[in-house]
């Protein structure tokens, strides 16, 4: 059975080691990341590593100042 991570920060630094090292040990993984250019990137990049990709780069929208807690 896989099992599935959801990994934040995923387009750069520990993030997106934690993702590369999580999909090389055949898990699957959910990517969060507030760039979705960067992101996308990452993705492809791992994605490459498997046998059969399957990823939708998608970014979450960072709030605006307005809407900051």
């Amino acid at each position: 059975m896989n099992s599935t991570a959801l990994v934040t920060g995923a387009s750069s630094g520990l993030g997106a080691e934690f993702a590369a090292q999580l999909v090389a040990q055949g898990h699957d993984v959910i990517l969060v990341a507030r760039s979705g250019d960067r992101l996308a990137a990452i993705a492809e990049r791992i994605t490459r590593k498997v046998l059969t990709p399957s990823a939708t780069p998608s970014s979450v929208p960072s709030a605006s100042p307005d809407h900051a807690a």
